[in-house]
């Protein structure tokens, strides 16, 4: 689970990702780029819905994806939002 104050801001984060990545499918970036991209945001989800508190390792996590991807407007928004 994502504690109640970040819990929208985490689908949202989740929300944008996809946007990012039907971007990519328009501008054709490789099949490796987007897989890379999806593979790591995939696990996102399931840390919302794990009965123990998970958002410590969301917030890291989300962090090190947008880094990694540079992604870093969503980043922004989810820690400012």
């Amino acid at each position: 689970m994502i504690n109640e104050e970040k819990l929208k801001k985490s689908i949202t984060a989740i929300h944008d990702l996809l946007i990012k990545i039907k971007i990519m499918t328009v501008n054709n970036s490789s099949h490796l780029e987007m897989y890379n991209l999806i593979d790591d945001l995939e696990y996102l989800p399931l840390l919302i819905l794990e009965q123990e508190d998970r958002t410590d390792i969301f917030n890291d996590a989300l962090k090190d994806l947008c880094e990694k991807h540079n992604f870093l407007d969503v980043i922004k928004k989810y820690e400012n939002g």
